[in-house]
């Protein structure tokens, strides 16, 4: 699978730009912080907009927190209120400026991302994170500075542009580092102009390479837009305002603004991100049960071999019993009377089938051979006494397969219930934000709705999250609540006036056929459905 885009390159900054200019002389209001994430709110006329600012990208979103949003209060006194007077990328680089009625707001998706409001004296009145590097200090009080680059301005002077491209040994490189623009967009010009991005830059007409650059930059900038998610193996790869030529993909979404596909595709991100942050303990307990149980495995399939072996060999024993304690006499004898010999004497002795493959003297222990079976027994051994320890181990050995088989078990059990956990968290991650809708005039429009024949209003929830709001700060005593009865339903709620307002069978009737429509229903194919009401 391609690598996933991460944040923002210069290119979709300036397509984010130019769509943000349409908020030119709305009022920003608020400035929340949102995990960690900034978030602005803007009003134009009855609207309300949230531009949401991270280390990943900078635009309008339309996924705000329902919970757990704080205030920025050194912030908003001197933001709150003020008008936006324009927005702008600074110096061609991914650092954008906000202007604000009596200073500006600068907002810098550079590692690490930061924002900055910086009066009209120049001075800084307040940061989001202080910074010291070797090039700057970002800190209130002291003068605002710009980033600074390593990297040409792409619409800059052309012959400082050719200078610094030629500093680079391919073309690929000169485009991604000499002109700031990375590698996604490197590749594209590449593709564009028909140039292998590996070529050396000498090998090349840089001015071609430069129309291209221009060619791009002035699509974006007149609002010629293509907004486009790149799928991969049903995950999202990238974003690009315009469609590239040069990414490789199983499919594609295409969007009417270019914000709104930013805000689908880093909201993805942004929840994969911090659903894998709730989850490290769930994980790191996942990881340690399995280790434990791969140990467990080996200990059981150990213990099983174990039993087999001491099993056969005492069914040997058994099967043998008098042959061998009629052996074992003989080499007592022997023992007894050639101790010096014995060694010599019993070297390839064979007993009616049995073979003396050796002996220990300093234990006295004999090994034979039985049909391939090797045993060892004491000189002066009980065989029988031998043939029961050797069961009672082999039910020991089968008894510790057994528990740590149940250990296992249980082990997995375990973490099945924390994979249960983890879904539920994740799925906690997801409904923690609720949906904005722009362009909604009524309260009710943010969520699904339509009037019934009778006037009443009926509204019923976009996901999870809108149904828990819809039932928790919507629902009356005396509205009705309609639901159709398959999990992951809407949960629907017909509005009335009070305890007294009757409900036509009509409007009954539409109100729970609409609860059908928006189920599972009509994915599984089914043609019958139960809808109640209460």
């Amino acid at each position: 699978m391609p690598v996933q885009k991460r944040s923002l390159n210069i290119l979709d900054l300036l397509a984010v730009v130019v769509e943000l200019r349409e908020l030119v002389g709305s009022i920003l209001d608020k400035a929340y912080r949102m995990g960690e994430s900034l978030l602005l709110r803007f009003r134009k006329g009855p609207e309300k907009y949230f531009v949401i600012a991270n280390s990943h990208r900078f635009g309008l979103t339309s996924y705000i927190l329902e919970h757990g949003a704080e205030g920025v209060s050194p912030l908003r006194k001197f933001i709150e209120g003020s008008r936006l007077g324009g927005i702008e990328l600074l110096n061609f680089d991914r650092v954008v400026k906000l202007t604000l009625d009596e200073g500006y707001l600068v907002v810098e998706l550079l590692e690490p991302w930061n924002a900055v409001y910086v009066g009209g004296d120049g001075l800084i009145k307040w940061v989001l994170r202080s910074y010291r590097g070797k090039d700057r200090v970002v800190n209130v009080g002291l003068e605002y500075k710009p980033p600074p680059q390593s990297f040409v301005n792409p619409i800059g002077n052309i012959n400082d542009i050719m200078t610094a491209l030629r500093n680079y040994d391919t073309v690929g490189r000169a485009i991604a580092r000499g002109l700031g623009l990375g590698g996604e967009v490197a590749n594209e010009v590449c593709a564009r102009a028909s140039i292998d991005c590996s070529s050396p830059v000498n090998s090349v007409d840089i001015n071609s390479i430069l129309s291209v650059v221009n060619q791009l930059i002035n699509t974006i900038n007149n609002g010629f837009l293509e907004p486009t998610i790149y799928y991969s193996s049903g995950l999202p790869i990238t974003v690009t305002p315009i469609k590239f030529l040069s990414i490789k993909y199983d499919e594609v979404r295409q969007f009417r603004k270019f914000n709104e596909a930013v805000d689908e595709y880093f909201h993805e991100v942004e929840i994969r991100e911090e659903s894998q942050r709730r989850l490290v303990s769930v994980t790191g307990e996942i990881a340690k049960l399995e280790k434990s149980i791969d140990e467990l495995m080996i200990n059981i399939e150990n213990f099983r071999r174990g039993s087999e072996e001491l099993r056969t060999k005492a069914e040997v024993l058994l099967n043998w019993k008098y042959v061998i304690e009629e052996l074992l006499g003989v080499l007592r004898n022997y023992w007894s009377s050639y101790k010096d010999e014995f060694q010599e004497l019993i070297k390839g002795m064979e007993y009616q089938g049995i073979k003396v493959k050796g002996f220990i003297p300093r234990n006295k222990v004999v090994t034979l051979d039985i049909g391939g079976i090797t045993v060892s027994l004491p000189l002066n051994a009980d065989v029988g006494d031998v043939i029961n320890e050797l069961f009672n181990r082999a039910k020991e050995l089968e008894r510790k397969a057994k528990s740590a088989e149940e250990a296992m078990n249980k082990l997995r059990e375990r973490i099945e219930e924390l994979k249960l956990e983890s879904e539920r968290l994740s799925a906690s991650v997801r409904e923690s934000s609720v949906r904005v809708i722009y362009g909604a005039r009524e309260w009710f429009e943010r969520f699904r709705w339509f009037i019934t024949t009778g006037g009443k209003l009926v509204i019923a929830g976009r996901d999870a999250t809108q149904n828990e709001i819809i039932v928790r700060n919507y629902l009356k005593p005396w509205d009705l609540f309609v639901h159709a009865d398959i999990p992951g339903a809407a949960a629907v709620v017909m509005k009335l006036r009070g305890p007294n307002e009757e409900v036509s069978e009509e409007d009954l009737l539409e109100a729970t056929r609409y609860a059908a429509s928006y189920s599972r229903a009509w994915v599984m194919g089914l043609s019958v459905l139960d809808v109640f009401y209460v």
